[in-house]
Order: C-alpha cells, then structure tokens, then sequence
C-alpha cells in the first residue's frame, strides 16, 4: 500500500496547528526532513523545534540538525550500542 508522511506545525504558546505538508512515503524520512526543513527556511520559519519517530533517526540526519542548531526529539532503537550503554547507566 501506498504511504503518506504528515508534517505538521503547531504554535508553540498556542498549540494549535497552523501548517501542514504532505511528505512521500518512498523517498527516506531523513531526506523528507532536509526538505521539509528547507520548506521552513523559506516561509521565514527558521525556529523549528522538531518532535520525530525512530524512522527519521541516522548518522547524517542527526549531525545535520546539529550542525544547523535545530532543537529536536527523536526516538531511536533500542539496539543501538550507545543507547543500550545509556539506558543501562540509568536503569
């Protein structure tokens, strides 16, 4: 079956949404944030915090929302080393 990815904008103090856009689902997650986020850039929003699932989660992505100081949260497997290695400390 065909996929269909939705990002969606909320106002920070109002919650409510005011922008959304339809994202392919056959090109990667990561590639669909780069070009959502260029989307942003040019309607003037350049304060983005992101929310995303695990799918959006690579090397490149994340150093590329590092690099370009974007605030984000992301889910991750839980079988990657690094993580298991954390959540091991804390638990």
């Amino acid at each position: 079956m065909p996929q269909l990815n939705l990002a969606l904008l909320f106002g920070q103090e109002s919650n409510l949404q005011f922008y959304y856009h339809k994202l392919s689902g056959n090109i990667s997650d990561a590639q669909s944030a780069r070009g959502f986020l260029g989307q942003m850039e040019l309607l003037g929003f350049r304060k983005v915090h992101l929310v995303m699932d695990r799918k959006f989660y690579s090397t490149a992505n994340i150093d590329s929302l590092y690099k370009d100081h974007y605030y984000f949260l992301t889910g991750v497997k839980l079988s990657l080393a690094y993580v298991k290695e954390q959540f091991d400390q804390v638990c």
